[in-house]
């Protein structure tokens, strides 16, 4: 419930163009737990708040890497 009231009040998006790709490789190299793998995409870039995809990205790899590793996933 705590999580959800901080999503609640986040700020408003300053929305900047943002690098798709760099963005992710970026929180991609954040985790040192385990090897993410990428696969290449397209060159893209959006108008977003890059600060809160950030951490939306690094939410969903934590609890994705977190996942892999109880139940024994990891290749």
């Amino acid at each position: 419930m705590e999580a959800y009231a901080r999503v609640a009040r986040l700020p408003q998006p300053q929305l900047k163009p943002l690098d798709v790709n760099a963005c992710i490789r970026r929180v991609a190299d954040l985790e040192t737990r385990l090897k993410v793998g990428l696969e290449p995409g397209p060159a893209l870039s959006i108008q977003a708040d890059g600060d809160q995809l950030d951490q939306l990205l690094i939410n969903l790899l934590r609890n994705a890497a977190d996942a892999a590793l109880e139940t024994g996933a990891v290749a």
